[in-house]
């Protein structure tokens, strides 16, 4: 009974939702009201963009070397960078383009070998090409190499390994021996290529480094493994197991120490998590059991420490630079502090009690929180004539702070180098946001939803623009944004009359809502602080209020396979589940026992609410009752099922009067079609409408459809992303394809609002002013 009262008018539906549909209902006077050729003075020419702030991407030095005069060339990203010895930038050597993947390794008389990718190219002492190596400086090799180093016979020896396999993994490594004229050996392996298969316990491999071994060979140091090759090339029987070691801690660094023995340096498991390590192994390739148990050392240096790069001294002490974090939950990218540390081991494998303190440098004010895996810290160690050592590498927060630093032997920051011994180099851009639904405000601004990158991390945001299009600084302390806390993204956007916005946040498992009054501040009588949590794996796909504020959402939950099954969740105003609306607040959408994918929601009229979704080869949509009943009159059966055309991707809907718009996507093979479909009010197809009810329009890639516009020449289709993605379809039956600026461009997060009668859209594209994805707004007549 109590359904059957609210079916006559109690407890009324009535749905404000994002962007277009809250105004259709008025939409056709309006626009026949409006002249739709006045001008616009929204931004400039119609278009408005305008950042958020300023966003720090991540960078860091993966690479620096020491020039003669104790200056510094760095490699940075996707170039080198030259700095003077005091950490200045150098004017006299302005950046240039390099390989992500360039290393450089030093060869006798002052040359240097560089690798990028799979060339190499040697260089003289003077930085010009040396012509003689394969006759233009740079040869190519059959392989990408990882590392080189000069043998005794003034060959180089060049490796690589990767990993492999289906059902059983191994190490791949490959291994050549380049002459000093450039040309490959032929005698080693298949035409100058020698590829061995290791077995392996951990997956992913490289070769970290390469050192000689006192009888004219070298040890081939990889991320888990160690190698030892004779002077030709081939493995030597001698040590471990046919000339390897495998299964042992992930290792940056290694060398071979004069009675033949093999030291290695890295990090491991310890007693608080990963620790720094050194093992030592004897010729034979067996653990040296007088060094350690196991012939390895580990040190807790009071954290969770991961080793990146070794660089060992004449003497045999080895300085490893790497990072440091809480111990715990670092590991899984949650909040804790990380340091770039320096580690000095002596010659006897022990920490150095001279260097830093207690062997230790942590250079504190490069400490944050990381939140990436993998974390960096320091990766490159190179020494300067003067004694000094300079590391780099890369800082939180976010790693987003590359770092040059420079020290003494005993472990000290050089004061007078960079600031207060580091140079410390950002990479700022303008941030930009991904809008999840724009609407306009009864005092004609604009909101938005969405995720920007404003900042080091991601974040969900609430953004409102003045009428002309430009940030409204008095909303959130002179920001014109406020954020909504933690690092996911928004999905959802719906605004009540009030100016409230109801949010949907996705953070798997678990989606929250959040209400927000119009300042932008928590509604606290809204669940816990303004928030509530979704039961688990419900996604939002589209959001509305009901009558007094409670929320409804339309969601899909997420569940193994490819299966979306819509749901439809109904809230008090408080937040808590509307016991009255199917089981407990909640109605799983099945039509026939097909499962439905829900995707919009609209304005059924007299309480109720539309929605819809798709449903293999169809589209669907149903008019539910306040209690979540479908109403039987409404299509048959209170579903309406039409076809779409082939595979039903998406579809969105609309209510003007007394019609129901349904717009949706279809795959058919390659052949993709948007569907505009009319009907009347109890969900029939009307056939005055197009062919029998249907108009159909190609595109070229699959989008979703954001909005639907009826307008007094025919009806407008925005599209989420394309090249011309507004398809208007006009009354005498022609499809056109608008762009959504002033020139055609590839755009995507397309959002659309009505504002006095004109159209104002929002869409992220390509800025060639910033040299990034920007976001701009246009306001435009309706067409």
């Amino acid at each position: 009974m109590r359904g059957e009262r609210e079916r006559r008018g109690g407890g009324r539906l009535v749905l404000a939702l994002a962007a277009v549909a809250c105004a259709l209902a008025v939409l056709a006077a309006i626009a026949a009201a409006e002249d739709t050729t006045s001008t616009s003075i929204f931004g400039r020419g119609g278009v408005a963009t305008e950042s958020l702030g300023t966003h720090f991407g991540e960078t860091q030095f993966s690479s620096v070397e020491a020039r003669p005069d104790g200056g510094l060339v760095a490699q940075r990203d996707g170039q080198l960078e030259s700095y003077l010895a005091n950490g200045a930038p150098d004017p006299a050597a302005p950046a240039s383009r390099a390989s992500y993947y360039r290393k450089v390794f030093p060869l006798a008389g002052g040359k240097s070998l560089v690798i990028g990718e799979s060339r190499l190219t040697r260089v003289n002492a003077d930085g010009s090409v040396d012509l003689s190596f394969g006759g233009t400086g740079t040869i190519k090799m059959p392989f990408q190499a990882q590392a080189a180093v000069e043998l005794p016979s003034g060959r180089v020896l060049v490796a690589n390994a990767t990993s492999g396999g289906l059902h059983t993994f191994f190490h791949i490594v490959t291994v050549a021996l380049v002459n000093q004229d450039g040309s490959i050996d032929q005698g080693l392996g298949t035409k100058g290529v020698l590829t061995l298969s290791l077995p392996f316990k951990h997956f992913g491999s490289s070769v970290v480094a390469i050192a000689p071994t006192g009888e004219g060979g070298a040890l081939v140091v990889g991320s888990s493994f160690l190698l030892e090759l004779r002077a030709d090339g081939s493995p030597n029987p001698g040590f471990g197991s046919a000339g390897v070691v495998t299964d042992l801690p992930t290792l940056v660094g290694g060398r071979v120490l004069p009675d033949g023995s093999v030291e290695a340096v890295g990090s491991g498991p310890g007693p608080s998590g990963e620790d720094l390590l050194v093992l030592r192994y004897t010729a034979g390739g067996s653990p040296d059991l007088g060094f350690g148990a196991h012939g390895l050392r580990t040190f807790d240096l009071g954290g969770e420490e991961q080793a990146h790069t070794a660089l060992w001294a004449a003497d045999g002490s080895v300085v490893v630079g790497g990072s440091s974090a809480e111990a715990g939950s670092c590991g899984k990218g949650e909040s804790c502090e990380e340091v770039p540390i320096l580690a000095a081991l002596d010659p006897g494998g022990s920490l150095d009690p001279g260097f830093g303190n207690g062997g230790v440098l942590r250079l504190s004010s490069l400490a944050g929180a990381p939140r990436t895996w993998p974390r960096a810290g320091v990766v490159a160690l190179t020494p300067r004539p003067d004694g000094s050592i300079v590391a780099a590498g890369g800082a939180p927060p976010s790693r987003t702070v590359a770092f040059l630093a420079a020290f003494s032997p005993g472990g000290a920051l050089l004061p007078g180098f960079g600031d207060g011994g580091i140079v410390r180099v950002r990479r700022p851009r303008p941030a930009s946001p991904s809008i999840a639904g724009l609407a306009r405000l009864a005092n004609g601004k604009l909101l938005a939803a969405g995720t920007t990158d404003v900042g080091f991390d991601y974040a969900p945001v609430l953004i409102r623009y003045d009428a002309d299009g430009g940030l409204d600084r008095s909303f959130g302390a002179g920001a014109g944004y406020v954020s909504l806390g933690g690092s996911h993204f928004a999905r959802g956007f719906a605004v009540n009359a009030s100016g409230q916005a109801l949010v949907g946040v996705y953070e798997h498992p678990y989606s929250r809502l959040l209400l927000r009054a119009a300042d932008g501040a928590p509604v606290p009588s809204f669940g816990s602080a303004g928030a509530i949590r979704l039961p688990r794996r419900v996604r939002v796909e589209a959001l509305g209020f009901g009558k007094g504020g409670g929320a409804v959402v339309v969601g899909s939950h997420d569940v193994a396979g490819n299966g979306e099954p819509g749901v439809v969740l109904r809230f008090r105003p408080n937040g808590k589940p509307n016991s009255e609306f199917g089981h407990d607040g909640r109605v799983v959408l099945r039509t026939d026992g097909e499962e439905v994918r829900a995707r919009a929601l609209g304005a059924g009229g007299r309480g109720r609410m539309l929605v819809g979704g798709v449903a293999g080869r169809r589209f669907a949509m149903t008019r539910l009752f306040p209690d979540g009943r479908p109403d039987p009159r409404f299509g048959s059966g209170g579903w309406s099922l039409p076809r779409a055309g082939g595979v039903a991707k998406s579809v969105t809907l609309s209510r003007a009067g007394s019609r129901i718009y349904l717009a949706g996507v279809a795959r058919d093979g390659d052949r993709l079609r948007v569907v505009l479909l009319r009907f009347d009010k109890d969900g029939r197809l009307d056939p005055t409408f197009g062919r029998h009810g249907r108009r159909t329009a190609s595109i070229s890639k699959s989008a979703q459809p954001k909005a639907i516009v009826p307008s007094r020449s025919g009806v407008l289709v925005v599209l989420g992303r394309g090249a011309r993605p507004l398809l208007s379809f006009g009354r005498d039956g022609r499809v056109r394809r608008r762009w959504v600026g002033s020139r055609p461009q590839v755009v995507a997060d397309v959002r659309a609002a009505l504002a006095g009668g004109r159209l104002v859209l929002g869409w992220n594209a390509f800025s060639r002013a910033l040299g990034r994805e920007a976001y701009y707004l246009a306001s435009r007549p309706l067409p």
